[in-house]
């Protein structure tokens, strides 16, 4: 089973929802992170070169390692195309969604319908997860608050 990561709260999501179900079956896990050069890098001076480049997919695989009962995987590319070609290799992949909408997919694209036409295994796509509402407060902590006159 291949979650995505990139640090980002759905791919956090992906791999909170991986987990549980490499769990559930037994299933080894295993996470990639494509490693995109920002279009700065091209516009500000010469390219960057194979060193820089590495140092950023190690840099990826060790986060990915530090994340604990993962395989770790970092590479440098499209991050749609990466996962496509690891897709072959794995029983599941899971990917988090943004939920940017039509116009946010036109100016930012989709990982998740890339995987639609070229994943090599089935995919799950997680979508964008609620925000978190504050928990109740306890009795004791009602009890402390003065009676208000309604």
């Amino acid at each position: 089973m291949l979650p995505t990561t990139d640090g980002s709260p759905e791919a956090e999501h992906a791999l909170t929802a991986a987990r549980t179900l490499a769990a559930e079956r037994g299933a080894k896990l295993s996470a990639l992170e494509a490693v995109s050069l920002p279009t700065y890098a091209f516009l500000d001076g010469p390219a960057p070169v194979d060193d820089e480049i590495e140092e950023l997919v190690n840099g990826a695989r060790e986060r990915i390692a530090a994340l604990g009962g993962v395989e770790p995987h970092a590479v440098c590319g499209d991050p749609a195309e990466e996962l496509a070609l690891h897709s072959g290799s794995v029983d599941l992949v899971a990917v988090g969604s943004r939920g940017y909408g039509p116009i946010g997919r036109l100016v930012h694209g989709s990982t998740s319908q890339q995987l639609a036409r070229s994943a090599r295994c089935p995919r799950v796509v997680l979508t964008r997860t609620a925000h978190v509402e504050a928990a109740p407060e306890a009795p004791e902590e009602q009890a402390r608050k003065p009676a208000t006159a309604e």
